[in-house]
């Protein structure tokens, strides 16, 4: 699966690379026995781990002025940039940031959103 956390399900496009180089250089020098029992693992490791979407992607603002001197300034009119941040979690992370809670099957079902702010500091 390559580099990043654990709990990803999405190979790391880094990992891609490496193996495509590897690639190149076994077809040129001869293939290593170990590469082909790393490769056989990965694709039964993929198999059993099921889906490759799991993964949280929040999206928020970061705003490098403090909220009431930003508030001041754009009373005076004053335009502050707040670009958006995206990070994608992985599962138990995204439970331990509380972007994700533990929920029963039944609420599970119900739809609801996470109140208050989201602060990413990861």
């Amino acid at each position: 699966m390559g580099f990043g956390h654990r709990e990803y399900r999405v190979k790391d496009p880094r990992a891609t690379i490496l193996q495509n180089f590897a690639e190149e250089l076994f077809s040129e020098f001869g293939k290593d026995e170990m590469y082909e029992v790393a490769k056989a693992l990965e694709e039964e490791a993929i198999s059993k781990l099921g889906p490759k979407d799991k993964a949280k992607k929040v999206t928020s603002r970061l705003s490098l002025v403090e909220h009431q001197l930003a508030k001041e300034l754009r009373a005076q009119g004053a335009y502050i940039a707040a670009p958006k941040i995206t990070k994608w979690y992985c599962i138990s992370c995204a439970i331990h940031f509380k972007v994700l809670k533990i929920r029963s099957a039944d609420q599970r079902r119900k739809h609801t959103k996470l109140r208050g702010w989201l602060f990413i500091f990861h």
